[in-house]
């Protein structure tokens, strides 16, 4: 969900983010089991929208979703504890973060990144995993000056092993009964 900037930077004054999330609760009756995220409301956490009251106060909001590309390995876990205490009860997970491809070696961050989210139980999914780029389709993130997060899933970054570590780590959070 994502409302206008000025919207976000203004504490979402005309209730858009509750009133789509209150929209989406009634489409869904009483299926609790199915949460009503916000999408990474504003974008990355970087805008100041992700914790706005208009959210956390918001009682059709079940889980609120972070968006983060800041790149900076390994402090995933300094950022949870605070995350959760913004969130006024919300699940919190981690919907979109990527590893700046221009910046960072994805074969090393990518395992080392998931291994210290799963140290800390933050539920997450990165952003673009990429088929194999073909002659039709050449497209290289390290070449792509406004988006350089994507992975090819052949492209040697062991995907499998920290993302199969995460089943074995408890959830900083109790996500029973919604997540299986």
């Amino acid at each position: 969900m994502t409302p206008s900037g000025s919207n976000c930077k203004n504490g979402d004054p005309y209730g858009w983010a509750c009133g789509r999330a209150r929209q989406l609760r009634n489409l869904l009756g009483s299926n609790r089991a199915t949460l009503v995220s916000t999408g990474g409301l504003g974008g990355d956490i970087s805008h100041s929208c992700t914790f706005l009251p208009a959210v956390t106060k918001c009682d059709a909001v079940d889980a609120i979703s972070i968006h983060r590309y800041a790149s900076v390995p390994g402090r995933w876990s300094d950022s949870l504890s605070g995350w959760i205490s913004q969130s006024n009860g919300k699940k919190v997970y981690l919907e979109e973060w990527g590893i700046d491809s221009t910046r960072y070696d994805q074969k090393s961050a990518f395992v080392s990144e998931v291994n210290n989210m799963n140290s800390v139980g933050l539920p997450s999914m990165y952003w673009q995993i990429l088929p194999p780029a073909t002659s039709s389709c050449p497209y290289n993130p390290s070449q792509d000056s406004g988006d350089p997060f994507g992975i090819f899933y052949n492209s040697g970054v062991d995907l499998a092993s920290p993302m199969k570590g995460a089943t074995n780590v408890q959830a900083a959070q109790d996500w029973t009964g919604s997540v299986y």
